[in-house]
């Protein structure tokens, strides 16, 4: 008897016609899943998995990195085909897969995960219907202040997943200030926007222009009526954002001309407090004018064109500013948007001017001290940048800052019906409860939350959650407008209670004509059927000494076992799992 390893499996999976196929010795009542159906009905994914037997323990659930949902069937074995995924964007890949020795699980791999984690489940006889929604996201719309608001949307812009955010407010607004945020005061570094943001006491701000590596602008900065940095040589002058004293928004291509700006597209810049340079133009007076080739921005400069997230500064026809960012579901460097489908969202908003900034891996929108733009699966840290455009006001801030978490235990079994309280208290940054209504969205990643989707009442919300069969860590992702917050949730496994043995398959031994190497997997099981991890667990053949192995992360031990051609006896024992002996039967060779 041998410890097999990875190689060695390899080969064992490679020459499977030359084994033979060995019975199993599972859990008492194990049945399959028989076929699965799937049916889009609006924003609605209803999945139906139909079963040898009636009425199977079932558990369903989200998980994350990747984003999936996986639905276990307890007690079960067996693997299924399955036709054609679901017909819904959101599903990339579908699977029928073993999840342990007595465990199947339909798998749904997801490009991005719906706004809560809700999840319709309903066992009927020999049926079990499971349904989530399939909207790309929610919409969020809340007053920071009196006098500006910020709105978040999940949808989808050419095809793809983004996440848009706004910042809105009138730049004649007295208590609204605008700055330009220059990294660390300094014209050759960078640092995190949420560093600019609680630095200068900014309410929100965005990412601002371009920058080399080690973090000069490489674009115009001009600032408290002086130029900081003119624009960049060696390339066309490219467009950019101002304000005047008067808080007038500018938009144009710009050039410095010693110590004042000279505005390419013809417009008088003489009264500016402050400008940044970014590009390309994307709208003038309602118009598409995308300036990519002219700024050196497209595929003969330092070509931006393709696909990213964005960064953007825009004006709408009744004089309200915007500030927004689009990114993706991911990743922000590889999944956004394009100039165009990016210019006629800008259409859709009412915007009539609109200049683009910096976009990638450097797009970053901030509200308070939370970042608001990462798309939920993003797993990038945040960028340290040159400049950033920031907003200050002066009045009371309306929205959520902070979130008390009361658990009535942050430990569940893993046994699929437990459940436990969970209180979370959310207070404005003035110390009051958030007003009665105030929309709050949980995720719950590894373990079902319900409801998924509450309002406050006395500024708290209060929810169940119930387990899953799925023993380890869980986590709970909380969403209440711009505040995002996320606490861990364990399921523990119980004790081994059973062992299981399956026989993957027998080969002869090579030079040893009267002998064959079976290959045997154990599990150790707790009460629930889920894997135990890390037991140490004895093993004999044909009753030879015991030798002591080690289950993996799943509960789960194979190896090679080398007995008669003949057959022969497997012993496994663990002291709460009970001694269990498999019998190996007498290699046959395949029929030609």
């Amino acid at each position: 008897m041998k410890h097999p390893h990875q190689k060695i499996m390899g080969v064992l999976l490679l020459t499977l016609f030359f084994v033979s196929t060995l019975p199993s010795l599972g859990a008492e009542g194990s049945f399959s899943v028989e076929h699965v159906s799937a049916r889009v009905d609006k924003n609605t994914l209803r999945l139906v998995l139909r079963t040898a037997q009636p009425d199977p323990t079932v558990s369903a659930y989200f998980l994350s990195a990747p984003d999936r949902l996986v639905i276990d069937i307890a007690d079960s074995k067996g693997s299924l085909k399955l036709g054609r995924k679901p017909a819904t964007k959101m599903v990339r890949s579908w699977a029928v897969k073993r999840s342990g020795l007595n465990r199947t699980s339909l798998v749904l791999g997801l490009r991005y995960r719906p706004p809560n984690s809700h999840i319709g489940l309903d066992v009927v006889g020999n049926s079990v219907v499971v349904e989530v929604s399939t909207e790309p996201g929610h919409k969020d719309k809340w007053k920071l202040t009196e006098g500006v608001t910020w709105v978040r949307e999940d949808r989808f812009l050419a095809g793809r997943w983004t996440r848009t955010n706004q910042l809105l407010f009138d730049p004649k607004d007295k208590n609204v200030e605008v700055l330009v945020g220059l990294a660390n005061e300094k014209t050759n570094a960078r640092e995190k926007l949420s560093d600019m943001v609680r630095r200068y006491d900014a309410l929100a701000g965005i990412n601002g222009g371009f920058f080399a590596g080690g973090g000069g602008a490489l674009g115009l900065v001009y600032r408290d009526g002086r130029m900081i940095v003119p624009h960049v040589s060696r390339r066309p002058p490219r467009s950019g954002f101002g304000m005047t004293e008067d808080g007038r928004p500018l938009f144009g291509r710009l050039a410095a001309a010693g110590p004042t700006i000279k505005d390419l597209d013809g417009a008088d810049w003489s009264q500016v407090k402050l400008a940044l340079g970014g590009g390309p133009r994307l709208l003038k007076d309602g118009t598409t004018k995308i300036t990519a080739d002219l700024e050196e921005l497209g595929p003969k400069g330092n070509n931006i064109t393709r696909v990213a997230a964005r960064t953007v500064v825009g004006m709408t026809k009744s004089g309200t500013l915007l500030f927004g960012t689009v990114t993706g579901f991911h990743d922000n460097h590889k999944e956004g948007v394009k100039f165009g489908p990016l210019v006629q969202w800008l259409k859709t908003l009412g915007v009539q001017e609109a200049v683009n900034f910096d976009g990638g891996s450097s797009v970053d929108m901030v509200v308070g001290p939370h970042i608001v733009s990462d798309g939920p699966a993003n797993a990038s840290k945040e960028k340290a940048v040159a400049t950033a455009l920031l907003i200050k006001d002066k009045r009371e801030r309306l929205f959520p800052e902070t979130a008390t978490w009361d658990f009535s235990t942050q430990t569940l079994p893993a046994d699929g019906k437990s459940t436990a309280t969970l209180r979370v208290q959310l207070k404005q940054g003035n110390g009051q409860p958030v007003p009665d209504g105030t929309h709050v969205h949980l995720f719950g990643h590894g373990v079902n939350v319900d409801p998924a989707e509450s309002k406050t009442k006395d500024g708290q919300v209060e929810v169940r959650i119930k387990s899953v069969l799925r023993p380890g860590q869980a986590r709970i992702t909380l969403n209440a407008g711009p505040l995002t917050e996320k606490r861990t949730f364990v399921l523990k496994a119980g004790g081994v209670k059973d062992l299981l043995i399956e026989g993957v398959g027998a080969r002869p031994l090579d030079n040893e004509k009267s002998m064959q190497t079976a290959t045997v997997k154990v599990q150790t099981v707790d009460q629930w059927g889920n894997g135990v991890p890390k037991q140490a667990i004895k093993c004999s053949v044909d009753g030879t000494e015991a030798v002591a192995f080690t289950t993996d992360h799943r509960g789960i031990m194979a190896l090679d076992v080398e007995v008669s051609r003949q057959g022969g006896t497997f012993t496994v024992s663990h002291p709460t799992g009970g001694q269990h002996t498999y019998h190996i039967p007498a290699f046959e060779s395949p029929k030609e």
